[in-house]
């Protein structure tokens, strides 16, 4: 029979990282929410393809599940791994060009700009 141990303070690393990204989440969706000028939270919901009172429960601490994180990621058009906190790089495109390059998403959304002048 296999036998699981735990490794002593290990649970508390891992609550601790947990409640790390909760917080982060919190925090960049009320940007989000606040950057937009969302001022009916139902409706934004509603504009995501989510329940009404969904952004508005995440907004304050409710963690969502991963179909959720999806679709306010999309609504915002951020990356998911930006909401989770895993990366600051809002558009999933960009990270492998900020990675390469060490660049943030400002600077490339410059360089597009110049690009779409000289098209």
């Amino acid at each position: 029979m296999l036998e699981i141990k735990a490794i002593k303070g290990e649970g508390k690393m891992v609550d601790a990282e947990i409640e790390k990204q909760k917080q982060v989440f919190i925090k960049r969706l009320n940007e989000l929410i606040e950057e937009k000028g969302i001022n009916n939270v139902s409706n934004a919901s509603k504009e995501a393809g989510l329940d009404k009172e969904t952004l508005g429960k995440y907004s304050v601490g409710n963690i969502p599940a991963v179909e959720i994180v999806l679709k306010i990621s999309k609504y915002f058009n951020v990356s998911s791994s930006y909401l989770l906190g895993e990366t600051d790089t809002r558009i999933a495109d960009n990270i492998e060009v900020i990675k390469r390059f060490g660049i943030d998403d400002e600077t490339i959304s410059r360089l597009e700009k110049i690009k779409n002048i000289n098209d």
